[in-house]
């Protein structure tokens, strides 16, 4: 990337690159197949972020509207991918396993990070273009730790997990 890079997005890279070499190394090191399905589909979003802030760039520095691939609905894929891959699961085996879930928490608290960040950046900034780019990153980054919370509480505290409100449940989890 080029020093021309407005300094947010240039965090945003940064921070992306970062969180999909992380996710990676988690996954490989996890045991638990939910936990490592969800830290590698969470490695192959942030790859995708990497590629949309690039080409962001590519179009600010052009002079060209946002790229219309950043109307896209990513949560939908990452849950399905999860519920698809949940149901085909032993059960029982799935909670023998408990030895990642601090893998989860660290997890959790980068993608509060990254929330944190695109927020600041996306109140920070009078172009309407990074804006709007800068609030999808945040909603998704919102996505992926309720991603994480649902398999974290599933996994450490079935009780606390079903006491959830219905708009951050995966119900599908409880059949």
């Amino acid at each position: 990337m080029g020093n021309n890079m407005p300094e947010a997005l240039q965090r945003a890279f940064e921070f992306e690159r970062h969180g999909a070499r992380f996710y990676l190394e988690l996954a490989a090191a996890t045991q638990n197949r939910l936990a490592r399905r969800l830290l590698n589909s969470l490695a192959k979003d942030e790859v995708q972020h990497v590629m949309d802030i690039d080409e962001i760039y590519q179009s600010l520095k052009d002079g060209y509207e946002l790229p219309k691939s950043m109307d896209r609905d990513s949560q939908k894929t990452l849950e399905d991918n999860i519920k698809t891959f949940f149901q085909h699961l032993d059960k029982e085996t799935l909670r023998d396993d408990l030895t990642d879930v601090e893998t989860l928490k660290l997890a959790m608290e980068t993608e509060r990070r990254g929330y944190r960040m695109y927020h600041e950046a996306m109140n920070s900034t009078e172009d309407e273009n990074l804006k709007k780019f800068f609030k999808l990153l945040r909603d998704e980054e919102k996505e992926h730790l309720v991603a994480l919370e649902n398999v974290y509480y599933y996994l450490t505290n079935p009780s606390d997990w079903f006491a959830q409100t219905e708009s951050q449940v995966w119900n599908w989890m409880n059949s």
